[in-house]
C-alpha cells in the first residue's frame, strides 16, 4: 500500500485560510482511501470527513470517526485533550482514553509539524485497541509529570489493549508521563509483530508506591515479533520493559537494540515472566544499546540495574555499553520470577558499577505477588568477551550449574574478579 499523504491541508477559523505545500509528500488519489484532517483552528460542530476545508479540531472527535484504511492527518499546533477516567482501566473500548482508535485496520495517523497534544489531567493519552497495521508518526503527547502522591492506576500516554499486530509507532514523542510512555496493561495483551522506531521519551514514571515503586516504563509490553530500535529514553523510571503473562501468546522473536536509555531510575531493560508462563518466554536479544544509569545517590532512586532478566530462556544480551550505575548491577540474570536456562552475556563494556558486573544468581526472594513460589533453577548460560572496568562489587558472580565464564576481561574492582557461590559443573577459563 503506498504511503497516504497530502500535497495541501487548509486550516479554517477567525483568520485567514491556512495553507501548507508538503513538497516532499507524494499526492495521493483522493477518492482511494478516506482521510480526516484535524487542525487548532477547526471547528468541531462543522467538521466533515473527507474535507480539506472543513477540518476537526478535537482529537478524540476525529479519531472516532476513523475507519478502516483512513489517513489521520494532524496539522501543527498545540491541543488539549482529557483522559474521561484514570480508574477505568479494563477491557472496556478506549478504557478512558482522551483519544485512540479501537477495531480498525490499516489506518495512518501522520503529525505534521510535530503536533503537540497536551492532556490535561493524568490519565492515558492515544489508546489503540483490537487493530492491525496502524501507523503513527510524528506526533508529541505531554502528561502532567511522574506521579509523587500515592496513586496505583496503571495508564499510559499511548495506551495498548486487547489483540493488536503490525503496529508501526516511529519518530513521535513522549514526555511527561505519570506510569507508562507506551504500555499494554490489560485485556489478552498481546501486541504481536509491531515496531517501535526512533521515538523519544522524556521523563516519566510512578513514583508514588512504597519503595519508590516498581511501574512505569517507556516501552512496556509483551509478544512476539516486537522491534524497539533506536528510541532516545531519558529520565523514566525504566526504559524498556518485556513481560510475559499471557498463557495463549508466547512472548519470543523480539529484539531491543540500539536504543539510548539515560538517567533511568530503576531498570533500563527488564525482561521477566511470571513462572506459570515461563515456556514462552524465549528469543529475545538485546544488542547494542547504551545503558546510562544515574552514576550518584538520587532520592527518587533506590537503585539502578542495567539490564535485569528474571526469567526466560535463549535470551542474548550482546554488545551493550552500560555505564554509570549506582548502587546496583549492570547486568543482573536470577530465577526470582521463573527458570532461567541457556541465555547469553557476551560482548559487553560495564564500567563503573556499585555493587556487581554481571550477575547470574538463582532466586533468593519471594516477588510479591508469587510469595512462597518455588525455587527455579538458572542453568547453562554462557558468559564470555565482556570488558567489566570500576566495579565496587564483584566483576562476575555465579551460581546454578553447567555455566560457562570465559574470555571476560575484569579490572580495577573492590573485590572478587569472579566469584563462584555453588552449584556445579561450571567452568571459569581464560578470563584476564
Amino acid at each position: 500500500m503506498n504511503r497516504r499523504t497530502f500535497i495541501k491541508t487548509v486550516g479554517v477559523g477567525s483568520t485567514c485560510l491556512l495553507e501548507t505545500i508538503a513538497q516532499d509528500m507524494p499526492q495521493i488519489e483522493m477518492t482511494e482511501y478516506g482521510y480526516i484532517v484535524i487542525d487548532v483552528n477547526g471547528d468541531d460542530t462543522a467538521a466533515e470527513r473527507d474535507s480539506l476545508t472543513k477540518p476537526f479540531k478535537s482529537w478524540r472527535l476525529a479519531f472516532s470517526k476513523a475507519r478502516s484504511n483512513d489517513t489521520i492527518l494532524i496539522n501543527p499546533g498545540i491541543y488539549t485533550e482529557t483522559p474521561t477516567d484514570i480508574t477505568s482501566i479494563t477491557d472496556k473500548p478506549m478504557a478512558g482514553s482522551a483519544f485512540g482508535l479501537y477495531g480498525v485496520n490499516s489506518v495512518k495517523v501522520i503529525g505534521r509539524g510535530l503536533p503537540i497534544v497536551q492532556l490535561s489531567t493524568h490519565g492515558s493519552g492515544f489508546f489503540i485497541g483490537d487493530c492491525a497495521d496502524i501507523d503513527v508518526s510524528g506526533i508529541r503527547i505531554k502528561g502532567q509529570g511522574q506521579l509523587t502522591t500515592p496513586n496505583i492506576q496503571y495508564f499510559a500516554l499511548m495506551l495498548l489493549a486487547g489483540k493488536n499486530s503490525f503496529l508501526n509507532i516511529h519518530e513521535c514523542w513522549f514526555e511527561e508521563g505519570g506510569n507508562h510512555g507506551i504500555g499494554h496493561l490489560f485485556g489478552p495483551r498481546s501486541t504481536n509483530n509491531s515496531r517501535f522506531i526512533g521515538n523519544k521519551f522524556f521523563k516519566g514514571g510512578n513514583l508514588s508506591q512504597n519503595n519508590l515503586t516498581w511501574d512505569g516504563a517507556a516501552i512496556a509490553c509483551g509478544a512476539t515479533g516486537i522491534t524497539v530500535r533506536d528510541n532516545y529514553i531519558d529520565g523514566w523510571l525504566r526504559g524498556v520493559e518485556i513481560e510475559a503473562s499471557v498463557v495463549d501468546n508466547p512472548t519470543c522473536r523480539n529484539i531491543i537494540t540500539h536504543n539510548q536509555i539515560l538517567n533511568f531510575l530503576w531498570e533500563a531493560v527488564l525482561i521477566t515472566s511470571t513462572h506459570q508462563h515461563a515456556e514462552l518466554f524465549y528469543d529475545i536479544i538485546v544488542s547494542e544499546n547504551l545503558l546510562k544509569g544515574l552514576g550518584s545517590p538520587s532520592p527518587i532512586a533506590a537503585s539502578n540495574t542495567g539490564i535485569y532478566l528474571a526469567s526466560g530462556h535463549n535470551i542474548s544480551l550482546l554488545n551493550n555499553t552500560i555505564r554509570d550505575i549506582w548502587n546496583g548491577t549492570g547486568v543482573n540474570i536470577t530465577s526470582d520470577w521463573g527458570p532461567v536456562e541457556n541465555c547469553s552475556v557476551i560482548g559487553n563494556m560495564i564500567e563503573s558499577c556499585d555493587r556487581t558486573g554481571v550477575s547470574l544468581v538463582k532466586k533468593v526472594w519471594d516477588p510479591i505477588q508469587y510469595t512462597n513460589a518455588p525455587k527455579f533453577p538458572l542453568n547453562d548460560c554462557l558468559v564470555a568477551a565482556n570488558n567489566i572496568h570500576k566495579v565496587k562489587g564483584r566483576g562476575i558472580w555465579i551460581n546454578g550449574d553447567n555455566h560457562v565464564v570465559t574470555g571476560n576481561k575484569v579490572s580495577d574492582l573492590d573485590w572478587a574478579g569472579v566469584y563462584i557461590e555453588d552449584g556445579s559443573n561450571n567452568s571459569v577459563i581464560g578470563n584476564v
